[in-house]
């Protein structure tokens, strides 16, 4: 179920630093859970969790971990023989298929095209950076190391605003 109008708040890390620690966490947890509940993968019995989220998150996971050794060393064999066409072509299809992405994802939540304008910023700085997590992590697990938990520092700087309800809406109860 999705609702466009759900409201939540949160502080987000402030450095790289911290956003780094929060998604080696997070991709690390994601590790956890795919081996401790391995035996729900492809499995009907399980729904849409054993057939559908955990075989998306384990792609997540193996992907980044197969293919960007391989393109990182296909691009430096390249580059050593002088042919570079061949990554700027694979670069501008995986460039455009993330822009094509981005653009039904806006448009399907309807949402502002300017937040399309991060779109080149997230390829340049998130996905090294998330490639660069999933391998810690995946290092962690083997190691059997723990990924301790991080604490953010909390700065209290979310400003909220009163968020306007629809006619009709009602407010959630205490709980």
């Amino acid at each position: 179920v999705q609702e466009n109008e759900a409201v939540a708040w949160t502080e987000a890390p402030l450095t790289l630093r911290g956003l780094f620690r929060q998604r080696l966490r997070w991709t690390y947890g994601n590790i956890q859970t795919l081996y401790k509940h391995r035996s729900m993968l492809f499995r009907p019995k399980y729904g849409a969790l054993g057939m559908l989220t955990m075989p998306y998150a384990l792609i997540s996971v193996v992907v980044p971990l197969i293919f960007m050794p391989l393109t990182v060393f296909v691009a430096v064999i390249s580059l050593s023989r002088g042919e570079w066409q061949a990554i700027a072509i694979f670069s501008v299809f995986v460039a455009s298929t993330h822009m094509v992405v981005s653009i039904v994802a806006v448009l399907m939540v309807r949402e502002s095209l300017l937040h399309l304008l991060m779109v080149p910023i997230y390829r340049l700085i998130y996905e090294p950076l998330r490639a660069y997590v999933v391998f810690g992590s995946a290092i962690q697990a083997l190691r059997g190391t723990s990924v301790g938990w991080y604490r953010p520092e909390r700065t209290n700087s979310v400003v909220m605003s009163p968020v306007p309800r629809k006619a009709g809406a009602v407010a959630p109860s205490p709980v």
